[in-house]
């Protein structure tokens, strides 16, 4: 499972850079593995984009999870959405902590909810080998052979989609922003407090700006679903055949469906 980062220097990502890319993914796909990329920052469809646009490469987009909100920066038209705005490590000092908005922070969440995935499905069939036969998990005596595709597909099951009336504004991780000030210098708890609320605000705006979900058809905002650690055990226990697998709008499914054959006329 690989989770790649690129700076591109055009709309479409197809720095020269990186033009043989979207082949070498192709291989290390169909040889068994997984690969999902950022969808980038700019609200277009990544489908030209040769680190995200192939239909072999899962693209993420972004959402905020603590206010159930749609990054109106983020990428539109992409597989999944998952955490867009995250507390990370201030560059400046090493006291203090940021906030940070961008797919190069939700495509790894996803990464990590298929690891674990993996990894959980791995450990219920007691299965210690890596790809064999270009499949996950291999064991031809009792007749199982779970590919990437497999999990692909019931993750796209798996993934959730919100409500509009989940939308919380308030409580927006930008809210919670802590302005870094110069050793030594004391603001005082109400000044400290208004920089904090002002620049909160500008980031929000300027960086994660979101909305509430499309009550009658989520998935054109949402691609298949919100993914993270909520969906892990589902997702097992349907590849296991536990459960059934779950039931998405037969809309959404036929939407993603075109979107998925829009790439595939674009890359194949």
């Amino acid at each position: 499972i690989s989770s790649q980062f690129f700076y591109k220097r055009s709309v479409t990502g197809s720095y020269p850079a990186w033009e043989d890319y979207p082949e070498i993914a192709k291989r290390g796909v169909k040889n068994g593995k997984i690969i999902i990329n950022g969808a980038g920052n700019r609200k277009l469809p990544p489908w030209y984009s040769n680190v995200a646009g192939p239909p072999w490469i899962i693209n993420v987009g972004g959402a905020e999870n603590y206010s159930h909100g749609i990054d109106l920066k983020a990428a539109c038209c992409t597989d999944y959405v998952s955490s867009f705005t995250r507390v990370i490590a201030d560059y400046k000092n090493t006291t203090h902590y940021w906030i940070g908005g961008g797919t190069s922070l939700s495509a790894p969440s996803v990464a990590g909810v298929f690891s674990s995935i993996l990894l959980k499905l791995r450990r219920e069939y007691n299965y210690s080998h890596g790809i064999i036969n270009n499949s996950l998990v291999y064991i031809p005596e009792e007749g199982i052979e779970i590919t990437n595709h497999d999990i692909r597909n019931v993750v796209n099951h798996t993934a959730v989609y919100w409500h509009t009336f989940q939308w919380r504004p308030w409580k927006s991780l930008w809210w919670q922003l802590e302005v870094p000030w110069n050793p030594g210098y004391n603001p005082g708890p109400i000044l400290e407090f208004l920089v904090n609320v002002i620049a909160g605000f500008l980031m929000k705006e300027i960086v994660s700006s979101n909305i509430p979900v499309n009550p009658v058809a989520p998935w054109l905002q949402m691609g298949w679903g919100f993914v993270n650690e909520s969906i892990v055990n589902e997702t097992v226990d349907v590849l296991l055949g536990e459960k059934e697998m779950p039931e998405k709008p037969p809309a959404a499914v036929s939407y993603m469906e075109k979107i998925y054959h829009t790439r595939q006329k674009i890359w194949e």
